[in-house]
């Protein structure tokens, strides 16, 4: 049902969505850059509305970017000054965000959602499912990425 709506309001986000959407763990440790990769978007990016959000986050994101450019005032707090894209024009299609200096406190499932301008009247409402989900694990003191969980 979900799949079919994305199909009947933009036709190039089915393609996105059915090939890519999948959860991608990432593993670092505190202080390291985590690039957190979203597939390439070939289309034109003037009508995109970029949003990237962890779960554990109400009204407010880690990354928007909209009409060209990023919204910071709707950027969580967290993350103003942590995050930015490889490419802030958004010009080669690279959806990615990088987040510098991880820390435990950015652990958390992280999901991209693309959207076309044409079909949202207002701020942050996104019913389509996420393209890209990045479940980010920041490791504390004495953990180790081969451990149970």
């Amino acid at each position: 049902n979900r799949l079919f709506c994305i199909f009947f309001f933009n036709v190039r986000f089915i393609v996105v969505y059915v090939l890519i959407c999948c959860i991608l763990t990432l593993v670092f440790t505190p202080g390291q850059t985590c690039s957190c990769p979203a597939p390439l978007l070939h289309t034109d990016l003037d009508d995109v509305i970029l949003e990237w959000t962890r779960s554990d986050l109400e009204d407010t994101n880690v990354f928007l970017f909209r009409d060209g450019r990023p919204y910071l005032s709707y950027q969580h707090e967290q993350f103003r000054g942590h995050v930015e894209l490889p490419d802030p024009s958004l010009q080669s299609g690279d959806l990615s965000i990088i987040l510098k200096d991880v820390a435990l406190q950015d652990s958390g499932k992280y999901r991209c959602h693309v959207k076309s301008l044409l079909h949202v009247r207002k701020r942050s409402v996104f019913n389509t499912p996420p393209i890209k989900v990045i479940d980010l694990k920041v490791l504390g003191p004495g953990e180790s990425h081969l451990s149970d969980e």
